[in-house]
């Protein structure tokens, strides 16, 4: 099952949602197995994943794709459970034929190896983003709560994936709406309310906003594996037995 989490908007807490989703889906439900597939040239979740290899991917999707080297040279085991695709900004350089041929290829060499393959997007509406929507089969659409913009973000990329849907005869649904960063601010208890009034069935619990959660990707580390304890990780691991709860 491919699922990409996606949104035009940047800061959203995609990326952040992604790795701390794929990592407590392979360590407290380990007879899952993630491959998350960074597909940003801006590297977030290569650099959100990056303290376990010491910073050090010499070879990345790019290199893959370009016939550099084999899929086996640029996936890296994380966990026993846990494996990642880096990516860098020389994924710029590809031609939109051969970005779109090299993930078809990554899929057809790697889907049946595990549970779920994640898509980390880059939050833009060109094709390097929508490409990877074609080939998933559920989208999860964070929303930054502080900020109230983000709202059009969610509308924008619904009309996205209906065009997908329409152009690509492809059945792309979203699996859900992740509230991020929620606080005790007016505006956040506003976009909160608006979610729940329009896209009640469709909504995850949520992730609050917490320092711990920051810091984990500035060091490059998920927040389990910063502090397990703290509640931002009771927030990923509640959205976790969600998202199990919604694929099955």
């Amino acid at each position: 099952m491919i699922i990409s989490f996606s949104s035009i908007k940047g800061g959203v807490s995609k990326t952040s949602s992604c790795v701390n989703l794929a990592y407590a889906l392979s360590a407290f439900r380990p007879t899952k197995k993630v491959l998350v597939v960074d597909l940003d040239p801006q590297a977030a979740a290569t650099h959100h994943l990056s303290s376990k290899f010491d910073n050090l991917f010499p070879n990345t999707l790019y290199h893959f794709i370009d016939g550099k080297c084999d899929i086996e040279d640029t996936t890296y085991q994380y966990n026993k459970k846990f494996d990642l695709i880096p990516c860098s900004s020389e994924l710029r350089k590809l031609s939109l034929s051969k970005f779109e041929k090299g993930l078809k290829k990554v899929i057809s060499l790697l889907e049946q190896e595990y549970d779920f393959v994640f898509f980390d997007l880059a939050p833009s509406m060109y094709e390097t983003s929508t490409i990877p929507l074609v080939f998933s089969d559920y989208v999860i659409v964070p929303v930054n709560c502080p900020q109230g913009l983000s709202l059009l973000g969610v509308e924008a990329q619904a009309e996205i994936i209906v065009e997908i849907c329409e152009t690509k005869n492809k059945n792309l649904d979203v699996l859900g709406i992740l509230p991020s960063f929620i606080d005790r601010t007016k505006m956040s208890k506003d976009v909160l309310s608006y979610l729940k009034d329009f896209y009640k069935d469709d909504l995850f619990s949520g992730i609050r906003k917490y320092t711990a959660i920051s810091q984990a990707s500035s060091l490059g580390k998920t927040i389990f594996e910063h502090q397990e304890d703290c509640k931002g990780a009771d927030d990923f691991k509640k959205f976790a037995k969600e998202f199990l709860k919604r694929v099955n």
